[in-house]
């Protein structure tokens, strides 16, 4: 019994190195992660995924060392996850440092016209601004007046005006304009009771 629980909550290496080891991991792999850029991140593909399940492995043993110890391992987990909020309070608190971090948005639609070079610095192609459209109800390219890719690696879409909006939109204020007036006609007729 006494070598069952040394084996779960006597850690082989020291909390100290433990500390040192989660902290450089996770400052490698966020520095990585910037540099991968946002599409890594917002659009997981199979190879992309197949690369973080890998990572996530090669990394572990730089993390935890030798140490197969239940604490060990729940060390460090929380070791990085306290460092995630850190780093999230920092952001909140800086907005130079978020960008930094986060970089910025990318604008890959200008004005209905395709930002090719930015698309291809980003390695986004238009099948991804498709899907992203698809989405999030617009039909293709030709609907889309902007389009952004995100910090977050996300791709916001802000269609183009149709006739159909436009003809939808007039009957709102119509509507709006006639609700005014049902308004004000009821509250002059409950001043003048």
């Amino acid at each position: 019994m006494h070598a069952i629980l040394t084996n779960l909550f006597v850690m082989n290496e020291s909390w100290y190195e433990k500390t040192i080891r989660s902290f450089a991991v996770y400052l490698f792999l966020l520095i990585a992660f910037r540099i991968a850029g946002k599409r890594e991140i917002g659009q997981v593909s199979n190879t992309d995924l197949l690369v973080l399940l890998l990572i996530s492995n090669t990394v572990q043993n730089a993390i935890i060392g030798d140490d197969l110890t239940l604490i060990g391992g729940v060390y460090g987990a929380v070791v990085l996850i306290l460092l995630n909020k850190a780093l999230d309070r920092f952001e909140y608190l800086s907005p130079k440092f978020r960008t930094l971090v986060d970089g910025e948005p990318v604008h890959l639609i200008v004005d209905g016209q395709i930002q090719e070079k930015t698309m291809k610095a980003q390695s986004i192609d238009p099948n991804d601004i498709r899907g992203a459209a698809r989405a999030q109800g617009v039909n293709g390219l030709e609907d889309i007046i902007h389009a952004v890719l995100e910090t977050n690696g996300s791709i916001s879409i802000i269609p183009r005006v149709t006739g159909n909006d436009l003809e939808l939109e007039l009957r709102l204020d119509r509507i709006e304009h006639m609700l005014r007036e049902l308004i004000r006609s009821h509250e002059s007729t409950g001043a003048n009771a």
